[in-house]
């Protein structure tokens, strides 16, 4: 009983901390920080999935499935590994679109833009006016032997 107690206790601190990560403005700054500006995409598609992938429909689909395995009188250690499977695999999907829209935006050469004009007493105040990158060429090329 003990035991169960301290697992759940760690997992409930775990899971807080993550919810306090997704609620917190300090979070976004400090992910933007670690991503240098945005240039990294890595950390963003990481923290971004990671956070997603903690909301109330996995837990109400897990605990659905915690309560069916549990009626097939399952193992405690195989529910365990069942769940962990769950929230891997919730996860790694989170992170795989992360990852493939990252590739898809890259294929269709979408621009990172610039950071906004920071005046704010002329018309053009808070407008984004450039880009953070110079924009990528793609040269093709074909070669006919007849």
């Amino acid at each position: 009983m003990k035991r169960i107690v301290i697992i759940g206790s760690i997992i409930g601190a775990f899971i807080l901390g993550i919810l306090i990560l997704k609620f917190s403005p300090a979070t976004s700054g400090f992910i933007w920080s670690a991503s240098n500006g945005g240039i990294w995409l890595l950390p963003l598609v990481l923290a971004s999935s990671l956070l997603d992938s903690v909301h109330p429909c996995s837990f109400s689909i897990l605990l659905i499935t915690i309560a069916f395995l549990f009626g097939l009188q399952m193992t405690r250690k195989k529910i365990l590994q069942i769940g962990g499977v769950y929230i891997a695999g919730i996860f790694a999907s989170y992170l795989l679109i992360g990852l493939g829209l990252l590739k898809v935006l890259h294929l269709f050469n979408t621009p990172h833009f610039g950071l906004p004009n920071q005046t704010t007493d002329l018309p053009q105040g808070g407008t984004i006016t450039g880009l953070a990158f110079p924009a990528r060429q793609i040269q093709f090329a074909l070669k006919l032997i007849f």
